[in-house]
C-alpha cells in the first residue's frame, strides 16, 4: 500500500516538474523502537519536527546525520526514498508547503516534507 501511494505521488510530482528529479535518498535517525514502529505503521504526525522546527512543521531529512558518541546506546537509521519535488525556503511557522511546492529547505541540504506519503522507508540500520 505504501509503495503504491508513494509511486502515485511521485508520478504526479514528476509530471508537474517535467522530468526534473523529484526524489532523493535520505536517512531518518531515531531510536530503534521508533524505527520499528515506523516500519509497522508508517511515519505518523507525532514524528513531525522531532528533529526541530526551524524550517517548518514536518518530517526532517538532513544531508548529514550526526550522533552524540558519548552516549552508550543503540541508534537507528531508516534509509528512505523522499519526494522533495520543488522546494522553497522554509520557516518555522509553516505547517504545509506553499502552493506549487512539495517540500521546504534551508538551502544547505536539509529538506522538510509535510506528508508521510512522500516518504518510503527502504532499509533499517541499527548500530551502537
Amino acid at each position: 500500500m505504501w509503495l503504491s501511494q508513494y509511486l502515485n505521488n511521485k508520478e504526479t510530482i514528476d509530471a508537474r516538474l517535467d522530468g526534473s528529479e523529484s526524489e532523493r535518498i535520505f536517512v531518518f535517525t531515531c531510536p530503534p523502537s521508533t524505527a520499528r514502529q515506523i516500519l509497522r505503521k508508517g511515519f505518523s504526525d507525532q514524528l513531525k519536527s522531532i528533529h526541530g522546527r526551524q524550517y517548518g512543521y514536518g518530517f526532517y531529512f538532513p544531508s548529514f546525520c550526526g550522533f552524540d558518541s558519548t552516549q552508550d546506546r543503540e541508534y537507528a537509521m531508516l534509509v528512505c526514498r523522499v519526494l522533495v519535488g520543488r522546494s522553497c525556503l522554509g520557516h518555522w511557522t509553516m505547517e504545509t508547503c506553499p502552493s506549487g511546492y512539495d517540500s521546504t529547505t534551508n538551502e544547505s541540504g536539509t529538506y522538510v516534507v509535510y506528508s508521510n506519503r512522500h516518504i518510503l522507508p527502504k532499509y533499517l540500520i541499527i548500530f551502537t
